[in-house]
């Protein structure tokens, strides 16, 4: 009988359950496409549409996904829009089809913003969903970028439209630039005295130039020396030594589920104002999204500004780097303060591939004059919130990237 239950479990139940829990995890992440020409949406004729669902929509895109890559194959760009809209799933790959989608109903400008939302959102394909149906990411994004029709010079179309109305003499004339600059917020650390500088690569990706406020308001150029995609980080080297820095270690040796961690950031710097924020929580998992391993899951709240702020232990160690939150609504429940931080093992290999001039001094020799430093700046105690955030403020920057 036990043997006949089993059966009956494994043929019919589980199948059942599984079908049924696929069905409504992709119906409750779809939303209605409100359709214009060709069954398209007019605001994703115009580059407007966006992708607001993150980590509880997987699964839908994971269903669906091959569909997608088919319409894709066969060039029914409008199918492919209408798809990946009402998916509604966020990522590089799925902003990428729009972009392909928009490129090849002509709609060049959109194409363009939709490509540079796949550039900057957090959500990467790489070990999230079908290992990026076979492109290669970022690379395949720029390469269609650069592809695209060069935009008409506006100021040169003016030129054009006055010399028309008022003959050759307005050659002299010059319409005045209609530029807009465009900027992209974040936070930094301090890594050591030089001047490292630890935020998201999402910060600071694409920018014509980085600036860092830190405290007392002192404003600072920045580069950035290096990038690791995979785990949304970036190297900055700021130009002034930093009198106050953090330490790191190795995550996994410091940090266990109900570890009590803080950050302190920038969040809505245009409707919170400039001056630190701080906010407190605990480590809820080991593992981020899918159980993915390289990110913790935490419940200090974070928004929008908080990205590449230290996420740091009681004893004053950076443990990772704050990273995204899961903002989605699903069946009309709002998840509360499930957010992700990129765990500082990845951190620690990024800064390994640095230039040698630049190498993180803490990690060589432990006996040397860089040991010593980072041995005198490291506390291993437990600091009071109120000592611990005095400390950390201190090493925090504003990152301010210009993207045009």
């Amino acid at each position: 009988m036990r043997i006949v239950l089993s059966i009956f479990r494994y043929l019919f139940l589980y199948p059942t359950l599984i079908c049924v829990l696929a069905s409504c995890a992709y119906h409750s992440n779809t939303q209605p496409l409100q359709s214009g020409t060709d069954g398209v949406s007019k605001e994703f004729n115009t580059g407007a549409a966006r992708l607001e669902c993150q980590t509880s929509c997987a699964l839908g895109w994971r269903l669906n996904s091959r569909h997608v890559k088919s319409l894709y194959d066969n060039k029914l760009w409008s199918d492919v829009a209408a798809q990946v809209v009402a998916i509604n799933y966020a990522s590089d790959l799925t902003y990428y089809y729009l972009g392909r989608a928009a490129e090849g109903m002509k709609q060049y400008e959109a194409a363009s913003t939709y490509y540079r939302l796949a550039l900057a959102d957090v959500h990467r394909c790489e070990g999230w969903v079908n290992d990026c149906d076979g492109f290669d990411f970022p690379k395949d994004i720029r390469v269609r970028m650069s592809g695209l029709p060069a935009k008409k010079n506006q100021a040169q179309e003016d030129a054009k439209e006055t010399k028309r109305v008022l003959g050759p003499s307005s050659e002299l004339l010059a319409p005045l630039p209609k530029a807009q600059t465009h900027f992209r917020h974040g936070t930094g650390f301090f890594i050591n005295a030089q001047g490292l500088m630890v935020t998201n690569l999402h910060v600071v990706e694409n920018a014509k130039s980085i600036l860092v406020t830190t405290k007392g308001q002192s404003k600072n150029s920045a580069v950035l020396l290096g990038s690791d995609a995979r785990c949304d980080l970036a190297v900055l080297k700021v130009s002034l030594s930093a009198p106050n820095w953090l330490s790191l270690h190795r995550s996994v040796k410091r940090v266990r589920r109900g570890t009590e961690v803080m950050t302190v950031g920038f969040p809505q710097v245009n409707l919170q104002g400039q001056e630190p924020k701080v906010t407190s929580g605990l480590i809820s998992s080991l593992s981020g999204v899918a159980d993915d391993a390289k990110f913790f899951q935490i419940s200090v709240p974070i928004q929008p500004g908080n990205s590449g702020g230290p996420l740091v232990s009681r004893d004053g160690l950076v443990v990772g780097v704050v990273t995204a939150k899961l903002s989605t609504t699903t069946n009309g429940i709002s998840p509360e303060n499930v957010n992700y931080a990129v765990k500082s093992d990845c951190l620690l290999h990024l800064l390994r591939t640095l230039p040698g001039k630049h190498r993180y001094e803490a990690m060589r020799n432990k006996k040397g004059k860089a040991g010593k430093k980072a041995k005198a700046n490291r506390q291993d105690k437990e600091w009071t919130m109120i000592d611990l955030t005095e400390r950390v403020e201190k090493t925090v920057g504003l990152v301010t990237a210009t993207l045009d």
